[in-house]
């Protein structure tokens, strides 16, 4: 089934605007007597799928894409309902090396609408260019006491694009224990373009370990709008 026809199909409500200013009806009497005013039978699967073509066809004949989009609200769809996440690290991270960038290991979905999550590589993955709202945090514990501990949202770590979008830090205070640091922002991404959760300790010492659970230690953002 073409894009568009899928579209119809699926979108609620149907673009009447559209269906109607092309003059289109999908017309009952074309599959003949078994159909047109039979009340106790539904016309197959494939009598609405070619009649749906011809609606297709006329609608592309009449409207550029873009104005189909626009009518359909597509946009508006996409940004509502299909990129939403919350990826968390279900297991402690023990032993971070000490001074280095380490990714957190957020191996786990609390949600994903929109599959753009990937737990296998601890990333998010951007689906369309546009605008983000992203929530981070990490719980460190078995932490050294007046030290400086950072969480860190970085675009393509590793890679020749890397940039480090957002940063929360904060100095252990005088007791050893546990320290939450968290950063949250607005962000631009295009399309394809992936981030990760990076933790950074400057402790001395490799033993500092990060926290598990949905509520110590995630990624959580949603798609506010397009670009």
């Amino acid at each position: 089934m073409s894009d568009i026809i899928a579209r119809i199909v699926n979108d609620t409500p149907v673009t009447v605007k559209i269906l109607a200013d092309a003059g289109i009806v999908v017309r009952d009497e074309a599959y003949g007597a078994t159909w047109n005013g039979d009340t106790t039978h539904s016309p197959s699967r494939n009598a609405v799928y070619d009649e749906l073509v011809n609606v297709y066809a006329d609608i592309t004949n009449r409207y550029t894409k873009a104005e189909i989009d626009v009518a359909l609200d597509v946009t508006n769809k996409v940004v509502k309902a299909e990129c939403m996440f919350h990826a968390y690290l279900s297991a402690d991270q023990e032993n971070i090396v000490d001074s280095t960038a380490t990714v957190v290991a957020l191996d786990s979905e609390a949600f994903d609408v929109g599959s753009d999550f990937d737990t296998g590589n601890n990333k998010f993955i951007a689906p369309v260019t546009g605008y983000y709202e992203i929530h981070a945090q990490i719980k460190y514990k078995n932490i050294v006491a007046n030290e400086m501990y950072y969480g860190m949202v970085t675009k393509d770590f590793g890679g020749v694009g890397e940039t480090e979008l957002l940063r929360g830090r904060q100095v252990a205070g005088g007791v050893a224990g546990g320290l939450i640091i968290t950063t949250s922002g607005l962000i631009y991404l295009t399309a394809g373009e992936e981030i990760k959760l990076i933790a950074y300790v400057n402790a001395g010492v490799d033993t500092v370990d990060i926290a598990s659970s949905q509520s110590k230690t995630f990624l959580m953002g949603r798609l506010v709008a397009t670009a």
